[in-house]
């Protein structure tokens, strides 16, 4: 049996500075658009948000809006309360159960089921 190998040569397209800057746009996110992913999203309970990072894994929870939410996010800041301590998060309002992340860090934001969290 003979066998025959097929190759296939792709010519590669220089890149604009157009789409060199599109994806970087595309990767990082402002924090305008954080900000406005925060305040249009009403997240229930049953819900989290899952927020990617470009160097670290993804953290699960949500960003807090706490009395230094102007400031912090106007520095790019954000305070995120872990999935495991929302609950006490929700009942308390304990600032000291949330973390602040630099939102340059952060590529994405998604909603995602606390079921789909306690299966990974």
């Amino acid at each position: 049996m003979q066998m025959r190998v097929y190759y296939k040569i792709y010519a590669i397209k220089p890149v604009s500075l157009e789409d060199i800057f599109f994806f970087i746009i595309f990767i990082l996110m402002t924090s305008e658009q954080i900000s406005k992913f925060v305040d249009s999203e009403n997240i229930p309970t049953t819900k989290s948000m899952k927020i990617a990072f470009k160097k670290r894994n993804p953290v699960h929870g949500l960003i807090v809006k706490s009395s230094d939410y102007p400031d912090l996010s106007s520095k790019n800041f954000w305070r995120i309360v872990p999935h495991p301590n929302v609950e006490k998060w929700l009942k308390s309002k304990d600032i000291n159960l949330s973390r602040i992340y630099n939102g340059t860090e952060i590529t994405k934001l998604s909603i995602v089921l606390n079921k789909e969290i306690s299966q990974n």
